[in-house]
């Protein structure tokens, strides 16, 4: 966003909420905290401490309804009322003119999901109705599908990451460990990108090696 928004400074950042507002603020204050901006600091939230940082709270806007109608025309229909899935909050949008829906991370596309702090079990549960319940909106409407990660598609996306989701839930209950997580979704996946990372974090918080004793 701070990259666009000095390329294009009379550029709008919105979002379709406060609570997506603060979800990313607060994430980014998390991904200070375990290092992950140490390389990039300038993605840190503005503050005494980072005077350098993004000043999210000023560049973000909040949209005041559900529809954004675009300067050169169009519009795009935004819903934000999903349950917390992969993330607490999350918004797709849809361009009637194009026949598209954008579903950010709802979708994955030939790259492994996240599944990792913050998204338990019962969250990928309601990811996966929640997932149903768009295919059933779409399914007849020859939509393009843009997912948040990996290339667009029909609404054959909606089928291959349900069963992602599946599989790694299954994988999860049935494997002795972390490692036999790993490599059980490897080998059923093994195109799939971010093995190193997304996958690793996700294996992390619901593999064997991470279940408390009674």
């Amino acid at each position: 966003m701070r990259t666009l928004k000095e390329r294009f400074p009379q550029a709008r950042a919105a979002v379709a909420s406060a609570e997506v507002k603060a979800d990313i603020i607060g994430f980014s204050i998390w991904m200070e905290r375990v290092g992950w901006l140490d390389g990039i600091p300038r993605m840190k939230v503005k503050s005494e401490k980072n005077p350098d940082g993004f000043d999210y709270e000023a560049g973000l806007e909040v949209l005041a309804d559900s529809t954004l109608v675009m300067p050169g025309g169009g519009t795009f229909q935004l819903k934000a009322d999903y349950p917390a899935i992969e993330a607490a909050h999350m918004t797709s949008i849809f361009s009637p003119d194009l026949n598209a829906l954008f579903t950010a991370d709802l979708v994955y596309n030939d790259v492994h999901a996240w599944l990792g702090q913050g998204v338990m079990r019962e969250n990928a549960e309601a990811w996966l109705s929640t997932l149903a319940e768009i295919k059933a909106a779409y399914a007849r409407s020859g939509v393009m599908i843009h997912p948040g990660h990996g290339a667009a598609g029909g609404i054959e996306l909606i089928d291959r990451i349900r069963i992602y989701l599946m599989d790694f839930l299954a994988a999860a209950g049935a494997s002795a460990s972390n490692a036999a997580m790993t490599e059980r979704l490897v080998g059923l996946y093994p195109g799939y990108e971010q093995a190193d990372f997304l996958l690793a974090y996700s294996v992390s918080n619901h593999g064997p090696n991470s279940r408390r004793p009674a």
